[in-house]
């Protein structure tokens, strides 16, 4: 039952690549009347299904909220860095689609109605601010290729033709998120090899690069850069994490597997890890903001996790960071939300959970949310002792939705989280 437990806890943390309800869109979410933040450097907040509604419309309250009474300007998402960075270029260009903002997205968690309302959200808000004012959007994972590469290149273009014509040969020419799953270990040891050059050599020219462009530039590009050998570096690790639901698997190839997929999830959390303390840095240095704002899945941004050997981006953040790093999580009663169904191809299949064991907090009142305070003396049985959480990723299947052990935590909350924003009910996003 432990090994079923590691396994569900890795895939929910898992992204899987795919195209692709049951409510009427929802455009806000009001937050209730007790939800007050302390200050700090590093808020985040954390989703229970990454397939859900009411997770996205609660970040774009939540952070609302940090711009307003804190002073947040970054937007930092479990998206690539690239990514993000390409997504805040969109954000102040004259050009503005948000439906072009949605393409840009490579994974199917953010292709929805509800998160192009948050980005609409965030463009209406710079037209309206003033310069020094306006937010920014950052991504802090760095599981692509092809867009923190154009990032680069087109610094290079400008400021080293010598770069541009390495990043543009052999090895690293052969890469792209298209052929990664397909090329040999071989070339991917070849183009870190060829990344570990380019990024010296960045490093060495800082100050001739620096003389016509800002440095600003210069330092986004040295992290698309690094964002490029992370991810080279993810897919000499990359486990087939799927083929451990095989029912012919053996003993020791399902030990092999899983073995693989803890050290690619502790080394994708690692990096992302470093993202995060290079976004306070630059957000620091550039704007003179002291405090972001970061939103994942529950797994990556909690302070604690089931199993020792799992070090999530929540805890490294703990580690650098002690109290200045604030955990919001998030839990429900019952819903439903989408994922791609295990086995299924890579098809998006909602699901429904009946109500779980959250369903007691809600008897007695008639609220649709509640956010629990862990400094709250009445809540402090909930903080204290062991309780059930959802935590469901990417991936799922009608089986798991019978195995509660896969879709559940045992949490003590007050050691996972500063607090945790619950619902009565969850939809699958639109």
């Amino acid at each position: 039952m432990q090994k079923i437990k590691l396994i569900a806890s890795l895939i929910a943390c898992s992204f899987l690549l795919t195209s692709c309800t049951n409510s009427q869109l929802a455009t806000e979410l009001p937050l209730p009347e007790n939800f007050l933040l302390p200050q700090k450097q590093i808020y985040s907040f954390g989703e229970a299904t990454h397939g859900s509604a009411e997770f996205t419309l609660a970040r774009q309250s939540i952070f609302e909220y940090l711009v307003i009474e804190h002073g947040v300007r970054a937007f930092c998402l479990e998206a690539d860095f690239g990514e993000g960075q390409m997504i805040n270029n969109l954000l102040y260009d004259d050009n503005w689609n948000a439906k072009n903002v949605m393409n840009m997205f490579s994974f199917w968690i953010y292709r929805h109605e509800e998160m192009e309302n948050l980005m609409q959200w965030l463009r209406d808000y710079n037209d309206a601010a003033a310069e020094n004012e306006q937010v920014r959007f950052y991504g802090f994972d760095c599981q692509q290729w092809d867009k923190s590469k154009w990032i680069l290149q087109s610094y290079l273009e400008s400021v080293s033709p010598e770069l541009l014509l390495m990043l543009q040969a052999e090895p690293l020419s052969k890469i792209s998120d298209k052929s990664i799953p397909s090329q040999e270990t071989e070339t991917f040891a070849l183009a870190i090899q060829a990344m570990d050059k380019l990024i010296l050599s960045l490093e060495e020219n800082k100050q001739q690069y620096c003389a016509n462009l800002e440095e600003r530039e210069h330092d986004i590009a040295m992290q698309a850069a690094k964002s490029m050998r992370e991810c080279l570096r993810m897919q000499l690790v990359a486990p087939d994490a799927e083929r451990l639901f095989e029912k012919n698997l053996t003993e020791e190839e399902a030990e092999r597997i899983l073995a693989q997929t803890l050290a690619a999830g502790n080394m994708r959390d690692a990096f992302m890890a470093e993202h995060v303390a290079w976004i306070c840095e630059h957000e620091e240095k550039y704007y003179g903001n002291e405090s972001i704002f970061i939103t994942g899945h529950n797994g990556h941004i909690t302070k604690e996790n089931d199993f020792p050997e799992d070090v999530c981006l929540g805890e490294l953040l703990l580690e650098s960071y002690g109290d200045e790093y604030y955990a919001i999580g998030s839990d429900f009663v019952g819903g439903w939300f989408k994922a791609v169904e295990l086995g299924g191809r890579g098809r998006l299949k909602v699901f429904k959970l009946e109500d779980g064991p959250m369903a007691e907090r809600f008897a007695a009142t008639d609220k649709t949310m509640l956010f629990l305070l862990s400094d709250d003396l009445s809540n402090e049985n909930y903080f204290k002792n062991t309780q059930s959480m959802h935590r469901i990723g990417a991936m799922f299947s009608k089986e798991m939705a019978a195995m509660p052990d896969t879709y559940f935590s045992e949490v003590i909350p007050g050691e996972w989280y500063d607090a945790v924003l619950v619902f009565r009910n969850i939809h699958a996003f639109h």
